[in-house]
């Protein structure tokens, strides 16, 4: 069944003649290709048939051959069809009896028109043909079996061959590169009795030794019964290599477009690709963050704004500098755009927007510092003259309390001129303060201690209606947070905090005083700029008062600037407490919002000490002299007569000098009398320091005390400590001051 199945769908003719030669069996495949009705075949002879006559006694002879000798034949012949003319192949199978008689012969017919106009076409245009691949920048080559038997210019260039001759020696398979041998075993399994056609791509080595890439076609023909193998080639090295360029081109564009997906996603600014209608096409991490806090858009929605500007302002060069100022709840942005153009229209924008938040208050910071490092180095001119001043009358009200049978009235009018003084001289330390220009006695200062005993000291003085807390949020036996700080200095600084607070709460409220330890792993973690890397410790004073107006807050700092009603405030608190923390090396920070208090945040750097068993100088009485000789150089008439006085006072006899270098002149020559040198610092023709110096090169063992309205820095005064300077004693001092620092000095067997 399956046989008969194939006989009756094949496409070649099958037919079987008994042994007259008569029709007995054909397929479909005979009316298809002839045209003739099978009915019409069957029985009849093909010499019945009539015509075409030439035809049907070819097929008679060749049939009768078969039939007579006993030997499949092969035979091709033209036959005219319904169709056109035709072209057959036939091969003629004779079948046995089993005695070997022939009872019948079998046809297999096939239609060889297309192969045979193929050949016949090639003989017929063969010198057209030859020119044509001759001229031909195809490689073209014929070949039967291994042997080359034609060969056009254009393929003996490809190999690097002058002649076929030469070209001809040297098998084709020896021409193909070793990886490429697969591929041309595969071709050559080809069958090679059948007419086949097909395309590969395989390398060479070419006369010279450079290697090729080709690509070939190659067919079977057949020619007078010969079978050739015709293949044209085309060198397709460079394109090869520009396509293998462009793949390498491609890694690396794709290489790139990861590298610049990272850099878009790890840069510090945000991003992002506009369409022409504003479409955010792209945005990297920061700048969808951006996008959120200015516009509330994202990815894939229609950008309009960035905070109060419009896109379209912001897509046009800004009139100043490179950057648009974008402002939105408290933060800044720096925004640019620069667009992607195609022609006349841009085919979309780049955005960047960058966050200057921080760099801004880092701005304000310096602005600020810089604003009052300038009023500071004024108003310590002005201390300087100022306390020189105060010093008068303060020793001159000391001096006279001290004499006995005044009237009362004189007692309380010399009381009022030294309390006046006082505060005086306090305004005078407050702007030292804020110019950070004041002399610290610094020391280990256990904070949590402190802030308990100021807790205390404010719960007295502060109204009852202010309810006082203190947060330290530690085990009081833990590690003890500990700052080398002046504690005077520190506690002016809470107090003046407190009684800002004090104000801004006229109806009572909650002062709430915290403590805790920070540590600044990097300058990126810590609160504010500027602050070292290390431990740090915070001290709050919170208040749940008024607040501050966001107009008033960025001056809160600012000498001078109160905005409470005449007599009231002097405007110095804030700046006082801005200059001690300034000055122990520490920062100020504010937080507040109108309606809901106010916090003070001071960062003091911490010290890894334990805790200091006392932190406070105890006051000694006042000491009398013995006669010791003092040589005092102030160039000042009046301060220079109230010491004098003073120090006479006290049991001291005093030599008078107006400047560095009479005092000089008058140590020369009663050296041997002199127990201390008291000096000024600023005098003209030669200062206290000048002074200092030369009295260390005449004799290193000189006592030499130091006093001044104008004080020096801190490292300028442990300087001078560590070269033997005695002491220190600022302007103006009390009769009492005077008294302590002169003893003892005198009671010091060497200079420190």
């Amino acid at each position: 069944r399956d046989f008969s199945t194939l006989v009756e769908n094949a496409t070649d003719m099958i037919v079987r003649f008994d042994a007259d030669l008569r029709h007995v069996y054909c397929n479909p495949a005979v009316e298809k290709q002839l045209g003739i009705p099978v009915q019409t075949l069957l029985g009849k002879t093909p010499l019945e048939l009539g015509e075409p006559r030439e035809q049907v006694e070819f097929i008679d002879r060749s049939l009768r051959t078969a039939l007579e000798t006993g030997d499949e034949q092969r035979v091709e012949q033209s036959y005219p069809t319904p169709f056109g003319l035709k072209y057959f192949q036939t091969r003629i199978v004779p079948e046995c009896d089993p005695s070997g008689r022939i009872e019948s012969l079998l046809t297999i017919t096939r239609d060889i028109t297309g192969r045979k106009q193929a050949e016949d076409a090639l003989r017929e245009s063969e010198e057209r043909y030859r020119t044509l691949v001759e001229n031909s920048l195809t490689g073209v080559g014929i070949s039967k079996g291994s042997q080359v038997i034609f060969a056009n210019p254009a393929l003996l260039h490809i190999f690097g061959y002058d002649d076929l001759a030469e070209f001809a020696k040297v098998p084709l398979l020896d021409h193909v590169a070793p990886s490429s041998r697969e591929v041309i075993e595969r071709i050559n399994k080809t069958s090679q009795g059948e007419p086949i056609a097909a395309e590969f791509e395989y390398d060479i080595v070419c006369k010279n030794g450079q290697i090729k890439t080709l690509q070939a076609a190659t067919s079977i023909l057949t020619r007078e019964g010969e079978q050739y193998r015709q293949t044209t080639f085309q060198d397709v090295t460079d394109r090869r290599r520009a396509e293998k360029e462009r793949a390498q081109l491609l890694v690396q564009f794709q290489e790139q477009a990861r590298q610049m997906e990272q850099i878009l996603t790890t840069v510090p600014e945000g991003v992002l690709l506009l369409g022409p209608d504003g479409h955010i096409v792209v945005a990297n991490p920061l700048a969808e963050e951006h996008l959120l806090t200015l516009a509330g858009a994202k990815v894939g929605d229609i950008l309009t704004r960035l905070g109060d500007h419009p896109l379209n302002e912001l897509l046009a060069s800004p009139p100043k500098g490179l950057w648009h100022e974008v402002a939105t709840d408290g933060q800044s942005f720096q925004v640019i755009a620069r667009s992607i153009e195609s022609g006349a229209q841009p085919l979309g924008w780049v955005l960047v927007v960058h966050d200057v938040t921080q760099q801004r208050a880092t701005e304000r910071h310096l602005q600020q510092q810089e604003r009052l490092a300038a009023l500071g180095q004024l108003a310590a001119g002005i201390a300087h003259d100022f306390n020189n001043i105060m010093a008068v009358i303060i020793l001159y009200a000391g001096m006279s309390s001290h004499i006995s049978d005044l009237p009362a009235v004189v007692y309380d009018r010399l009381a009022t001129i030294d309390q006046q003084a006082r505060r005086a001289s306090t305004l005078i330390q407050q702007i030292l303060d804020f110019s950070r220009r004041a002399v610290l006695e610094r020391g280990p200062l256990d904070l949590l201690t402190f802030l308990k005993e100021q807790a205390k000291l404010l719960q007295r003085t502060l109204p009852e209606s202010i309810q006082i807390k203190l947060d330290y949020g530690q085990d009081e036996h833990a590690v003890p947070l500990v700052v080398n700080a002046d504690p005077t200095r520190i506690q002016q600084a809470i107090l003046n905090l407190a009684t800002n607070a004090r104000d801004a709460m006229p109806e009572g409220g909650q002062l709430r005083i915290g403590l805790e330890r920070l540590q600044v792993v990097n300058r990126k973690s810590a609160p504010l700029p500027e602050m070292a890397i290390g431990e740090w410790a915070r001290v709050t004073v919170t208040d749940t008062g008024t607040g501050i107006p966001p107009d008033v807050l960025p001056h809160i700092f600012d000498p001078f600037f109160t905005t409470k009603t005449p007599g009231r405030g002097t405007g110095l608190g804030l700046s006082q407490v801005y200059g001690i923390i300034q000055q122990h090396e520490g920062r100020v920070d504010v937080q507040t919002q109108v309606g809901e208090g106010a916090t003070f945040i001071l960062y003091l750097p911490a010290m890894s000490i334990e805790r200091p068993e006392e932190t406070y100088a105890r006051t000694k009485p006042l000491p009398q002299g013995k006669g010791q000789t003092i040589l005092l150089a102030e160039d000042e008439i009046s301060a220079r007569k109230a010491m004098v006085d003073g120090l006479e006072m006290l049991g001291y006899q005093v030599l008078e000098a107006t400047t560095g270098q009479e005092a000089l002149t008058i140590f020369e020559l009663r050296t041997g009398e002199i127990d201390l040198v008291l000096t000024d610092l600023v005098m003209p023709e030669m200062g206290g320091q000048a002074l200092f110096h030369a009295l260390r090169q005449q004799n290193p063992a000189v006592k030499v005390l130091v006093t001044s309205g104008h004080p020096l820095n801190e490292q300028e005064l442990e300087d001078l400590r560590a070269q033997g300077l005695g002491g220190w004693l600022p302007k103006p001092s009390s009769l009492e001051q005077l008294a302590q620092a002169v003893a003892q000095m005198l009671e010091e067997e060497h200079c420190l």
